[in-house]
């Protein structure tokens, strides 16, 4: 093998190898603390917004976790969209969008209407943590 050619394969592993260590990927987000008033005006009860919004979330590129707490998964949907930070999925029937927001650390989960004009339900969770 050339001497370059070792020299770019060393870059590159080295590249490879260190993207974690300096933080540039993530295997998800993992929130909790979340505001629920909007969604409760929007559909009316509590009771019907905690169905869909659990206390507890975790979004990876594959799937997305709903948690009653940090270790009772009650629910598990595959995130469409691929991504760690945004995703796209179907809870108990209702296309739902998770978007996390790095810089403010919250992630909001909104529930697309099942019918036109009906009001948007969408929570934030404020209490936020990168997955390593």
């Amino acid at each position: 093998m050339k001497p370059l050619n070792v020299l770019r394969l060393a870059l590159a592993l080295g590249l490879w190898f260190c993207m974690p260590i300096a933080g540039l990927a993530h295997e998800g987000v993992k929130c909790s603390e979340r505001n629920l008033d909007q969604a409760i005006r929007a559909l009316g009860s509590r009771k019907t917004v905690e169905t869909y919004f659990t206390p507890y979330v975790t979004l990876t590129k594959k799937d997305v976790y709903w948690a009653l707490s940090e270790y009772c998964i009650v629910g598990l949907t595959d995130n469409q969209s691929r991504s760690e930070i945004y995703g796209k999925t179907l809870r108990n029937g209702v296309e739902m969008t998770l978007m996390y927001d790095e810089a403010a650390q919250v992630l909001w989960a909104t529930m697309q209407p099942r019918a036109k004009g009906q009001a948007i339900p969408t929570v934030v969770y404020t209490k936020c943590a990168m997955l390593d």
